[in-house]
């Protein structure tokens, strides 16, 4: 059915971010001058053990009810689904400066944030 479809496609994603994830370690990002920040509808302790399991260097942050995704169009009707996977470049004048959002090929996020702050 579409639920179980829709749980495979998310377990897929899943090992897609976390190769991402770890790509996004690289030095490239301290180098542009980013502060990279993840934040996801899941809870402290789930953030904490996503960090863990992936030796991330930057804090992720948990926004639990939904506020911030709210703000940012980025919450899903659907709570399977809740964010669409999106990242913002934000510069230092707190300026958005590119929108990303492709659910299917995690590393083009790092690629064009990187290629943002470039710019």
């Amino acid at each position: 059915d579409s639920r179980t479809a829709a749980r495979k496609r998310a377990a897929a994603g899943a090992g897609r971010h976390r190769r991402a994830a770890r790509t996004a370690r690289s030095p490239r990002a301290a180098a542009a001058g980013a502060q990279r920040i993840g934040i996801s509808m899941d809870n402290v302790e789930k953030q904490l053990k996503f960090t863990d399991e992936n030796g991330l260097d930057y804090p992720l942050l948990a926004d639990v009810g939904g506020h911030v995704a709210k703000l940012y169009g980025v919450k899903r009707a659907l709570d399977f689904l809740k964010v669409k996977r999106t990242t913002f470049v934000i510069n230092t004048d707190r300026v958005i400066v590119d929108v990303i959002t492709n659910e299917m090929n995690m590393n083009v996020h790092a690629d064009r944030a990187l290629a943002a702050l470039k710019a």
